[in-house]
C-alpha cells in the first residue's frame, strides 16, 4: 500500500442550499472515500442555483452514478443528516462497502424489538412525536410546514429500509453504540487515521431515554388537542412553554445532537474533527454534563487538529470561547447548513470568530457554497465556491433582503408608537422607532414545563405562605399610614371601583381609597374601563403628576396588548422568532399625556391579585434606602449580571445557580435592600425561578425563600418574572378571562404582599447577552435602572428613565432583523408592580 501523506487528504464540505441546517461531507484518501451525513431529504435534486448532492459528487468524481464509498457514516438520527441518503441508496445513486451508522432503536427512543408504523399507518401522536424530536421547523409557511412534517414523520421508516437496503446489497453494517463493534473499521480505515473519540454506551443511553420521553409526551399533547390538524397542533405545541423552547431555553434536538459520532481524521500532519450536531458547549440534556465533560477531555487530548467542523450548524450549543481556547491550535474552521437560517451559524458564534480573525482562516457553505479543505505542507487550505472567507455576516431571517426604509436608529432617537386597534378591553399597538445598526449572540430566559412536561422533583402543591392577619376596613383607616408616612410627590391613581370592589371587597376598597386621599394624592375613577386611556389623559391635564398608579389587576383596569416591532421589521420576521411573537403586556399607555402612545410620566401597578392584604401592603410600603444591604441570584449561564449587581451597595456576594438551591438559601432569605435574580422563568408556573447545570435547568429560587417582611426593591430578569396573569399577551383572546394569579401563585405577587415598594420584570420571555463584554439585549436596562436606584430615584421613575436611555441607544450594535427586534421588546417588556415611589 502507497504511503499516503497529509497532501492526500481532501475533505469536501458540500453545498446544503438555502434550507436550514444540514450537513454532508464527503473525504478522499488517495482513492478512497468516505460519506458523512446525507444533507436533506430533497438534495437528491437540484434547488435552483444550489446544485443537488448528486451533482457535487459527479463533479468531485468527474463520472456518473452510482459513485461508490468504501465508508458512510450517519452520525444521527436528525432529518437534516440522514436527508437524502435513503433516496440515494434505494435509486442505486451510491454505492457502500461499509457502514457506521447511528443505532435505530436509540436514535429514536426505542426498544430494541421496536417495529414501526408504515408511514400510511401513522398516527398523529406518531407525526407530533417524530417532530418534536427535530430542530424547530415552525419557521416555514403551513404548506411547506405540512410537508416537512410529513417527511420527518417517515423519517424513521425510511432509515430502516435504508439500512435494510444496504445490508441486502452487501454492505457491511456496524450500528454505534459505543461498546466496541466500530473498532474494526478504525483497523479498516487506519490509513485516514479514523478514529471514534465517543460518545460512552451510557451517554448514549441517557440520550435516547430523553428521545422516548417526547415520544411519550406526544400522546398526552394529542390527548388534549382531539381532530387538531397536524400543523395546527405542532405549532401549539411549539407556542408553548416548553423545556425545550428557544429564548434563554434550550434548543431543539438536544437529545438526538448529543448522540452524534464524533470522528477524528488523519493522515500526516493532516488532522480533522468531524462531531455532527454534538453540542459540546451545552450539552443541554439532564444527567450527561459528566460525560460531556469527559467527551470534551477525550477530543482535546486526541488533537490537536489542523482542521475542525464547527458542530451543530455553528450554534451557541455547539462551540463558544471555552472551547476556542481548548482547540486553540485549530486556525482553520468550517460551518456546515442552509442559507436562509437566521440562527446558524449563531451570530455570538460569528462574533467569537471574527474577534480573532487575526488567527483564525473559516469558510461556511451557506455563504460560500462547496468548501474543500486540503493540507499542503504550509498548512491548511480552505478553497470554496464563491463569496470570501471570514464573514461574519449573521444571516437574516429571509432570504428576501431588509429594505433601505427598514429600521434605521438615529442617535438619542427616542422611539414612538402608535394604536392599531382596541377591542373587548385588549389594546393592541404598534410600536415603531428608527434606531441604527449588529446580531450578536442571542440566547435567552428558560421556559419550563407546560402540559405534561413539568420539570423532575418539582413539588404539585404550591408553598403556602404564612402571613399575619388581615385588619378589618376600620383598622385598615385608623392603624395604617399611606406609604408609611413618607411625603411622596403628587401621583395620580386610577382605578375602575366596581371591578376592584368585587375582587376585594366594598369596605376593602373603600379603605384603600381612603388610604390614598390620606396620604393628599389624588384618585380617579375610571368610567370606561374597556377603553380607559383617553378620559384619563385628559385628567392627566389637570395637574402636573409625577407619575401615574393603576389600582387593580388587569381585569381591573386592562393593560394594552402590545406589538413591539414596526409593521415593515415584522415582515421580515418569521413565527418563531419569539415565543411571545413579540407581544407584551404594557401598562405605559396610561402615562400618556398627548395622544402619541409614549409616556410621558412613570406607570406603576398595584395589581389586587384578589386579596386586600396585598393591596395594602403595597400602599403602606416603606423605602429603605440602597446600602443596608443587597441580595442576588444569578444563572450559571448568564455571568453578565454579575456587572449590574456588583453597582449595588452591599458585601453580599452574588450567588450562582447551580449550586444555589432553594434548601440552600433558606425560608425567607431571598431578601435585602435590592433582591436581583437573574435566572429563568416560566410563564406557566410563576412560582419559582431556574439556573442551570451545565446539563438542564435546576431550580434556584422559589417562593419558600420569599420574606414575610420586605420594604425593598425587587428586579427579575426572568422570563414572564412579572406577569400577574395566566395568559400571555401572545395567546390572550379577546374577550376571554387571562385568569389573575395569587401571592400563592407568583414571586412577584408574594413580593408585593410582603411589602415590596416595588418588583420590576418582563411580561414576556427575557433576553441576555452571553458574548462579552454583554453590552446588548438585557444587561443596559439592567444597568440604567440599577444606576438611578442607587442616585436615590424611586424604582417607576427609575424604569422610566432607564427605558429613556435604553431607547436612546437601541439597537446597542445589533443589525439583524431578531436582534433588533429583542430590542425593542426589552425596551416595552419591562413594567413597574407596586406603589412604585
Amino acid at each position: 500500500m502507497a504511503i499516503l501523506d497529509s497532501r492526500s487528504l481532501r475533505i469536501h464540505l458540500l453545498d446544503v442550499g438555502t434550507e436550514k441546517y444540514g450537513d454532508c461531507i464527503v473525504c478522499e484518501l488517495g482513492d478512497r472515500r468516505i460519506l458523512i451525513d446525507g444533507a436533506h431529504a430533497g438534495d437528491y435534486k437540484d434547488r435552483g442555483e444550489r446544485p443537488s448532492i448528486p451533482s457535487q459528487l459527479q463533479e468531485l468524481f468527474g463520472h456518473a452514478e452510482p459513485f461508490k464509498f468504501d465508508l458512510l457514516v450517519v452520525t444521527h438520527c436528525h432529518a437534516d443528516h440522514i436527508g437524502c441518503l435513503p433516496t440515494l441508496v434505494s435509486q442505486g445513486t451510491i454505492e457502500v462497502e461499509s457502514a457506521l451508522v447511528a443505532d435505530e432503536a436509540l436514535g429514536f427512543g426505542r426498544s430494541e424489538d421496536f417495529q414501526p408504523h408504515r408511514p400510511d399507518a401513522l398516527t398523529l401522536a406518531d407525526k407530533l412525536a417524530a417532530a418534536l424530536r427535530e430542530e424547530d421547523y415552525s419557521h416555514l409557511p403551513d404548506d411547506e410546514l405540512e410537508q416537512m412534517l410529513e417527511d420527518i414523520a417517515s423519517l424513521e421508516s425510511r432509515y430502516r429500509d435504508m439500512l435494510a437496503t444496504l445490508k441486502r446489497n452487501g454492505t457491511t453494517i456496524i450500528r454505534y453504540d459505543g461498546r466496541g463493534g466500530h473498532k474494526a473499521l478504525e483497523t479498516q480505515f487506519r490509513e485516514f487515521g479514523f478514529k471514534v473519540l465517543g460518545p460512552t454506551t451510557e451517554h448514549l443511553e441517557v440520550c435516547s431515554e430523553a428521545i422516548a420521553k417526547f415520544n411519550d409526551r406526544a400522546s398526552s399533547d394529542v390527548a388534549r388537542m382531539a381532530d387538531a390538524a397536524l400543523v395546527t397542533a405542532y405549532r401549539s405545541i411549539l407556542g408553548q412553554a416548553d423545556a425545550a423552547g428557544a429564548e434563554d431555553r434550550p434548543g431543539k434536538g438536544a437529545a438526538l445532537n448529543d448522540q452524534s459520532i464524533v470522528v477524528k481524521l488523519s493522515a500526516g500532519s493532516a488532522t480533522a474533527l468531524l462531531a455532527g450536531d454534538m453540542q459540546f458547549a451545552k450539552p443541554e440534556i439532564s444527567g450527561i454534563a459528566a460525560m460531556m465533560t469527559l467527551l470534551r477531555q477525550t477530543v482535546k487530548s486526541a488533537g490537536p487538529y489542523r482542521f475542525i467542523k464547527l458542530t451543530h450548524h455553528s450554534s451557541y450549543n455547539g462551540f463558544d470561547d471555552s472551547l476556542l481556547n481548548e482547540w486553540s491550535p485549530t486556525n482553520h474552521y468550517a460551518h456546515t447548513g442552509g442559507l436562509n437560517d437566521a440562527d446558524h451559524p449563531d451570530p455570538g458564534v460569528l462574533q467569537l470568530l471574527d474577534e480573532n480573525s487575526s488567527r483564525l482562516q473559516w469558510a461556511r457553505t451557506d455563504r460560500n457554497g462547496q468548501i474543500t479543505v486540503t493540507f499542503p505542507p504550509g498548512g491548511p487550505s480552505l478553497e470554496i465556491s464563491f463569496g470570501k472567507l471570514n464573514d461574519p455576516t449573521p444571516n437574516p431571517d429571509t432570504i428576501e433582503p431588509v429594505t433601505s426604509s427598514a429600521l434605521q436608529v438615529t442617535p438619542r432617537s427616542v422611539p414612538t408608537v402608535t394604536t392599531v386597534r382596541t377591542s373587548g378591553g385588549v389594546t393592541e399597538l404598534t410600536a415603531i422607532a428608527r434606531v441604527t445598526s449588529d446580531v450578536t449572540r442571542l440566547t435567552v430566559t428558560f421556559d419550563l414545563s407546560r402540559s405534561g412536561s413539568a420539570p423532575p422533583d418539582l413539588p404539585k402543591k404550591r408553598p403556602a405562605i404564612a402571613r399575619s392577619r388581615l385588619p378589618s376596613s376600620a383598622e385598615m383607616t385608623s392603624n395604617l399610614r399611606f406609604a408609611s408616612g413618607r411625603k411622596l410627590p403628587k401621583l395620580l391613581f386610577v382605578t375602575y371601583r366596581a371591578r376592584l370592589e368585587n375582587n376585594i371587597g366594598i369596605a376593602e376598597t373603600a379603605a384603600a381609597l381612603q388610604l390614598i386621599r390620606s396620604g393628599n394624592q389624588e384618585v380617579y375613577e375610571v368610567q370606561t374601563p374597556a377603553s380607559p386611556w383617553p378620559e384619563i389623559r385628559a385628567q392627566l391635564t389637570k395637574n402636573d403628576y409625577a407619575g401615574i398608579v393603576v389600582l387593580g389587576g388587569y381585569d381591573v383596569l386592562p393593560a394594552q396588548r402590545l406589538d413591539v416591532i414596526p409593521p415593515n421589521l415584522r415582515a421580515q420576521l418569521n413565527s418563531s422568532s419569539d415565543s411571545d411573537q413579540f407581544l407584551v403586556w404594557n401598562d405605559e399607555g396610561y402615562g400618556d399625556k398627548d395622544g402619541d402612545m409614549l409616556p410621558e410620566i412613570p406607570v406603576s401597578r398595584i395589581p389586587d391579585a384578589k386579596t386586600p392584604r396585598l393591596v395594602m401592603a403595597a400602599l403602606t410600603a416603606n423605602a429603605s434606602p440602597p446600602g443596608k444591604g443587597r441580595y442576588g441570584v444569578r444563572n450559571d449561564a448568564r455571568p453578565f449580571a454579575t456587572g449590574p449587581y456588583n453597582l449595588l451597595p452591599g458585601a453580599a456576594q452574588l450567588l450562582v445557580s447551580q449550586p444555589t438551591a432553594p434548601a440552600a438559601i433558606g425560608p425567607q432569605n431571598a431578601t435585602g435592600d435590592v433582591v436581583y435574580f437573574m435566572l429563568h422563568g416560566s410563564d406557566s408556573d410563576a412560582t419559582r425561578f431556574w439556573g442551570e447545570d451545565g446539563s438542564g435547568a435546576v431550580e434556584a429560587v422559589n417562593l419558600t425563600n420569599v420574606p414575610n417582611m420586605l420594604s425593598g426593591i425587587v428586579f427579575a430578569g426572568c422570563c414572564w418574572g412579572a406577569l400577574t396573569v395566566d395568559r400571555r399577551a401572545s395567546i390572550a383572546l379577546s374577550g376571554q378571562p387571562l385568569g389573575t394569579r395569587t401571592p400563592g401563585q407568583s414571586m412577584a405577587l408574594s413580593y408585593l404582599h410582603a411589602g415590596a415598594l416595588a418588583f420590576v420584570g418582563c411580561t414576556g420571555t427575557h433576553y441576555s447577552p452571553t458574548v462579552s463584554p454583554y453590552n446588548y439585549f438585557g444587561r443596559p436596562m439592567h444597568l440604567a435602572f440599577f444606576k438611578r436606584v442607587i442616585a436615590g430615584s424611586a424604582p417607576a421613575q427609575a424604569l422610566f428613565d432607564a427605558k429613556v436611555e435604553y431607547a436612546t441607544g437601541m439597537p446597542h450594535g445589533q443589525s439583524s432583523n431578531v436582534g433588533r427586534a429583542i430590542e425593542f421588546k426589552i425596551w416595552k417588556e419591562f413594567t413597574c408592580l407596586g406603589l412604585g415611589w
